[in-house]
């Protein structure tokens, strides 16, 4: 998220500068741009909020349930944090991952975990791979949409994952390759540096 809060520097200079090469009229057009890409996201938490009032705290033998349809990554966030140790709730991630009716933005979970003392890291990859890092929040699709898993270890061939929507199940590595369709997307978390 800071990346991304700086990025906003660097895009209002450059419709700045384009704006100085522009008659005075058409100066709103880069400016407004500029203005739209940097409050994109922030508009989701305007115009679909999530009511956190029916989020319940639904724990099975240390995975965290997901309680809607949009708290997978609150929930796997949750999940990882009980498993490094610490406690957390998928109602304190959504809140402070600022997660929507539609979802909750991966940089967002990034931010949660550095403002707790974790490190965080983003790799992205054209699948499942462990060497991005263990424990991982990692992307998968399900049924055409996208939806957040924790990875929490893998141990002798066998991968012991959260999927928030059924709990916590071990696969061998070659099963759970095959029943989970990847985005390529990890967040891996460690305990910090």
């Amino acid at each position: 998220m800071e990346g991304f809060r700086a990025a906003g520097v660097f895009v209002g200079a450059a419709a700045g500068a384009f704006s100085t090469l522009l008659p005075r009229l058409p100066h709103v057009v880069p400016l407004g741009l500029a203005l739209a890409i940097v409050i994109t996201p922030y508009l989701k938490m305007i115009m679909s909020p999530l009511d956190r009032s029916g989020l319940k705290a639904t724990w099975e033998d240390g995975a965290c349930l997901q309680s809607t349809e949009s708290t997978c990554g609150p929930a796997s966030a949750a999940s990882i944090m009980r498993f490094l140790g610490y406690r957390a709730s998928e109602r304190e991630v959504a809140a402070a991952a600022f997660t929507t009716s539609s979802g909750t933005e991966a940089w967002y979970l990034a931010r949660y975990f550095r403002a707790r003392g974790l490190s965080p890291r983003f790799d992205f990859r054209e699948t499942f791979d462990l060497s991005a890092g263990l424990p991982a929040i990692v992307g998968v699709r399900m049924a055409g949409f996208g939806h957040f898993i924790a990875v929490l270890e893998v141990r002798e061939g066998m991968v012991t994952f959260v999927d928030p929507l059924s709990g916590k199940r071990t696969l061998t590595e070659e099963e759970f390759r095959d029943t989970h369709e990847f985005t390529g997307f990890h967040l891996s978390v460690t305990k910090g540096d």
